[in-house]
Parts: C-alpha cells; structure tokens; sequence
C-alpha cells in the first residue's frame, strides 16, 4: 500500500494548521480543544501511516494536556514552546528520503568494479 501520498497530507495539515495558528491568527489565544483535536488527529493518523516517533509525541502532548486539566486556553508563545518537538519532528520525517538521497553515493553504471580479495 502506497503511503507516501496520506504522509503528504498529514505533512501539509501539520504546516496549514500551524500557520493559522501563528501567523494568520489575529486572535492572541488558541483554544485548548482546538490542540487537543489537533494533536489526536495526527496521533491518528501517524500512527496509521506507522511514522511511531510523531505518533508516541503526540501521545505524550494529549497526555500532558489531560494532566494538567488546565481550562485556560493557550497564548501563542507558550503553544508554540509546546509543540516545538512536534514542528521539528514533522519537519524531519517530511524531509527524510530527502536526506538519505543526497547522503546515498553516486554510482556510475558502467564504472569498472574491482573485487579486493583477503
């Protein structure tokens, strides 16, 4: 089954949210259930598209909200310290296969191969 087309979305969700959240929200206060949402949908759906990491943070985020059963809503600043993690680990399985292709070396077809014998 060919996931990479649902992780693009979970991806694009992450970024579209967050960008609401922090740049086009003139409103200085984000709702608590509106992060509580947020952060089970992506527990969800990573979870589905077995990327584990994000997955077991988001558990942890929703945990640690459930503990603290604050009613207050969140301030930018302090939502945005809060799902640090979850940003850059996002960020790191977007751009993944990325990484490993420009770390993979170059192979030239047609090189000569030389077999070292011990």
């Amino acid at each position: 089954m060919e996931l990479k087309k649902y992780k693009v979305l979970l991806f694009e969700k992450i970024k579209t949210q967050i960008t609401d959240w922090f740049e086009n929200n003139l409103s200085q206060k984000i709702k608590k259930e509106e992060v509580y949402r947020f952060l089970h949908s992506i527990k969800g759906t990573a979870g589905t598209l077995q990327l584990t990491g994000l997955h077991q943070l988001a558990d942890n985020l929703i945990l640690d909200i459930e503990d603290k059963d604050e009613k207050e809503d969140w301030d930018k600043e302090a939502l945005r310290n809060y799902l640090f993690d979850l940003i850059e680990m996002s960020y790191e399985y977007e751009h993944f296969e990325n990484t490993i292709k420009q770390q993979a070396p170059i192979r030239v077809e047609n090189a000569p191969l030389v077999q070292l014998m011990n």
